[in-house]
């Protein structure tokens, strides 16, 4: 029995290879695609998260801020008046004491209001939130940072509450009319295929409002 079989000419197998070449680049870039695009997705949605959940930690205490009296100013660093829209990695500021020894821990308490009508300064606390930062090669950037809680004990550095974590930078501007403004920053690695990293920022800013502030700097009181 005699079969009749064509084989394929040099010029179908070239456009062959040819197609099928094609598809296989095509696919290899829509999964480089896909992947970088998945990974960025991820990254922004876990980083942001952190912002956002550092934010809200330092939100409150920022607000309850109060001065001793009614001539006096809650916050004293940043300072408005000395150099208006200037930035700092601290801000020092007086709460009323209960909220600063008890209610601190829960990061959520109502603010108690304040009334400069026979005020005490003993029921007052100085707090400040600083920036702590240090140098690491091994990070995103070569730097990572904590946002602390200290109660007027620079010096003793146990009893700092740690607020966030994981950050670059971290920085607070007073922009007077009872408002301070504060800005973070984290870094990660973005993956890649192949085995390559790329460093990602990402930043959230937000505008913190202090309901009883000081004459001198934001016009409450």
């Amino acid at each position: 029995m005699r079969h009749n079989r064509r084989a394929l000419t040099l010029a179908e197998l070239l456009v062959s290879s040819t197609v099928f070449s094609l598809l296989t680049a095509g696919f290899v870039i829509s999964y480089k695609s896909s992947y970088t695009s998945f990974s960025q997705g991820s990254e922004k949605t876990m980083s942001m998260r952190l912002l956002r959940e550092a934010v809200n930690r330092i939100q409150p205490l920022i607000s309850s801020a109060c001065p001793v009296t009614a001539s006096s100013n809650a916050v004293y660093e940043p300072d408005f008046v000395a150099s208006p829209g200037t930035t700092s990695s601290q801000i020092r500021f007086t709460t009323l004491k209960e909220y600063a020894e008890v209610n601190i821990q829960r990061l959520g308490a109502p603010v108690h209001i304040f009334s400069p009508i026979n005020s005490s300064a003993d029921q007052y606390q100085e707090a400040r939130l600083f920036f702590d930062k240090t140098v690491d090669p091994a990070r995103p950037g070569g730097q990572v940072g904590r946002v602390k809680l200290d109660l007027s004990t620079p010096s003793n550095t146990g009893d700092d509450l740690i607020l966030a974590r994981d950050l670059y930078d971290c920085s607070f501007t007073n922009v007077g009319a009872n408002t301070i403004v504060l800005k973070l920053e984290t870094r990660r690695f973005l993956r890649r295929t192949m085995g390559a990293r790329d460093v990602q920022a990402y930043k959230l800013e937000t505008r913190l409002f202090i309901p009883y502030y000081s004459n001198t700097a934001g016009g409450g009181g």
